[in-house]
């Protein structure tokens, strides 16, 4: 959506003014040029918004997927060891040498399980820092944004302050 700006009847009312058609013309085109070309229409920030908003819900989807995932390991894992304890007490007759080769799988998956949980620690901590990123660039981007909006207004103002003291001076 572009800012609309009626410059027939802003050149109008500076003629009526006092200025001169030529300068009326001038001033018309330097504000419609500063205003189409540095302000962030509502539209234009209300899609950022939006774009934002969802990239935070897909992240935070995504976290709770993982969450999903840890609990659903965690279940397989109380199930297993389950029934490693179960085979266990089976076994108990048998000879120390298979009741040791038990023990050996059990330390080997509590090892992989540790290591598969470190690794999604790991993945919801990049996650995060991707996050947070975003968010910086976010705000950077609105600060340039806010910048390049002040700017415009203050080269408004002066010209307009300008413009204003060239014509009580000519009066």
């Amino acid at each position: 959506m572009t800012l609309l700006f009626d410059t027939l009847d802003a050149s109008q009312r500076l003629q009526e003014a006092g200025f001169e058609e030529g300068q009326a013309a001038a001033m018309v085109s330097v504000f419609s040029r500063e205003l189409s070309g540095n302000l962030a229409t509502k539209d234009q920030v209300e899609g950022l918004r939006a774009d934002v908003t969802q990239e935070i819900a897909s992240v935070r989807g995504e976290i709770a997927e993982l969450r999903g995932e840890i609990a659903e390991l965690r279940s397989e894992v109380r199930s297993e060891i389950a029934e490693v304890r179960s085979e266990i007490a089976e076994l108990r007759g048998e000879v120390r040498s298979e009741i040791a080769e038990v023990r050996g799988e059990i330390a080997e998956l509590r090892g992989e399980v540790r290591g598969e949980i470190a690794e999604v620690r790991g993945e919801v901590a990049q996650l995060r820092d991707k996050m947070e990123t975003m968010e910086q660039r976010l705000v950077h981007r609105m600060t340039i944004r806010l910048g390049i909006m002040f700017v415009g207004a203050v080269t408004l103002m002066l010209t307009a302050q300008s413009i204003i003291i060239a014509f009580f001076l000519r009066a």
